[in-house]
């Protein structure tokens, strides 16, 4: 009897297996539709329970709050305008892989038709594509170094983005020497600022600031640090500027 049922386990889920293909498609379709509906109820749940804004069409990145929601006991708002090519220079731990990552979620969110976590917001309708480039760490399996897999991903940015895109880039050219991380950061700025994309270049190569950098244009900023003596306290706001010291 145990065999026969075995059997006829067996034989259903074949014929269920059977009709279930013929439909694949409608299945499909209907999972998306429901991820879909699914992640707009609860982005328009969680916008309503934060306040969060929905964006217009500009001709720049706009932000007036910007808020990392995932922070959401401790993130720090912040006022960003980006329309070109910046330059951005901050100590450890002053918050800029943050404000680069608000940028980008709030940026694509935007693109999505999603509420923005900001008080207000105002993007490009024309964004084609996101580069975040974090600072990451070696491959072995692939057989690559930290380095290697540094410039790999680089090299994918500078293929792939456009004039439309959005790059965000952090900490690149840490995985060789000062000198050498200055040089190919150096070429790799002045490569995306030919490409006239938005971009945000987070680093701590300050020899970059002596260079003579051939760029079309360029904003300068700088997360906003305040020193007592010898305590230092993080305000993780961005504000013009360059940072000398990390």
């Amino acid at each position: 009897a145990a065999k026969q049922v075995e059997r006829d386990v067996q034989s259903a889920l074949e014929s269920l297996s059977s009709s279930l293909g013929e439909q694949m498609a409608s299945v499909v379709c209907a999972m998306h539709c429901c991820v879909i509906g699914h992640t707009c109820l609860q982005v328009s749940v969680e916008a309503q329970r934060k306040k969060w804004c929905v964006s217009s069409n500009g001709e720049k990145i706009d932000f007036e709050g910007l808020f990392p929601y995932w922070l959401e006991q401790h993130g720090v708002p912040n006022n960003v305008s980006l329309s070109q090519l910046v330059l951005l220079t901050a100590p450890n731990m002053s918050g800029k892989s943050t404000l680069m990552r608000a940028i980008c979620s709030g940026s694509l969110l935007s693109t999505c038709g999603l509420f923005v976590p900001a008080e207000k917001a105002s993007v490009p309708g024309n964004i084609d594509s996101f580069f975040l480039r974090m600072v990451g760490g070696d491959s072995p399996a692939d057989h690559q170094s930290a380095f290697a897999v540094e410039v790999e991903g680089i090299r994918s940015v500078i293929e792939q983005s456009t004039s439309d895109s959005l790059v965000l880039i952090d900490e690149f050219g840490r995985g060789t020497s000062s000198s050498d991380g200055a040089a190919l950061a150096a070429a790799v700025l002045e490569a995306l600022s030919e490409k006239g994309c938005r971009c945000i270049f987070a680093t701590h190569l300050h020899e970059l600031q002596h260079l003579d950098l051939k760029l079309a244009s360029a904003d300068l900023w700088k997360m906003h640090t305040m020193v007592e003596g010898k305590e230092i306290r993080w305000t993780y706001q961005v504000e013009s500027g360059i940072c000398t010291d990390s």
